[in-house]
């Protein structure tokens, strides 16, 4: 079946609007400001130290914010209850299946959270 060419440029233009939102997304993101800092950096003359300084600087200042924002969310998500249910119900699991890494790269993708930050989360309520 053939589509006719405004069938077509709907479906284009769709696409781009969700392509546009996905870019706008980025953009606005954390990774995405450092990255527009780090080409603006890139372009800036060697001799212009002030603007790199300055440059550097914001950089420095959007990845501490970024940091702060993740471990925020890291700690509200990871709370001493779902640490340890979740801790208890891996170490079952563990003792249990003796799982190979594929095993466990499949586990962790069913459950949605990775054996990383479960050691972390152990880590953070243990110091």
């Amino acid at each position: 079946m053939t589509r006719n060419t405004k069938e077509y440029w709907e479906q284009r233009d769709k696409e781009m609007l969700e392509d546009i939102a996905v870019d706008k997304k980025y953009v606005n993101s954390y990774r995405g400001r450092i990255h527009g800092l780090s080409i603006k950096l890139s372009a800036c003359p060697d001799w212009d130290k002030d603007a790199q300084a300055i440059i550097l600087g914001e950089m420095a200042k959007l990845e501490a914010e970024e940091t702060a924002t993740e471990e925020t969310a890291f700690v509200a998500e990871w709370t001493p209850e779902v640490t340890a249910v979740r801790r208890a119900e891996w170490n079952a699991w563990v003792k249990q299946a003796q799982p190979t890494p594929v095993q466990i790269t499949r586990k962790q993708n069913e459950q949605g959270w990775r054996l990383e930050e479960l050691k972390k989360a152990v880590q953070h309520y243990n110091d």
